[in-house]
């Protein structure tokens, strides 16, 4: 197993991770005096960001390395930060 590989699982285990804590939302935003309705709001629209996010990444990997003739790593670096980042 190489670098590449551990750094791409280590990169799904966070996101993994980072949902599971996502989940607490709900209950911080009652703590917070926030309308359960407000924080579902709030997860959902990180849950689109990720779904759009991942299609726009898509499309630009495909025309990436149909324009270049490269692997899809520079696409997959920006992607982690964009995640790393957010």
């Amino acid at each position: 197993m190489t670098s590449s590989w551990w750094s791409l699982a280590g990169a799904h285990f966070y996101e993994i991770a980072l949902i599971g804590i996502l989940a607490y939302v709900i209950f911080w935003a009652e703590d917070s005096d926030l309308s359960r309705h407000t924080a579902v709001s709030i997860l959902s629209l990180y849950v689109r960001a990720a779904v759009f996010g991942r299609l726009i990444a898509g499309y630009f990997s495909d025309w990436y390395i149909a324009r270049f003739q490269t692997s899809r790593k520079p696409i997959l670096h920006v992607c982690t930060l964009g995640v790393g980042l957010g």
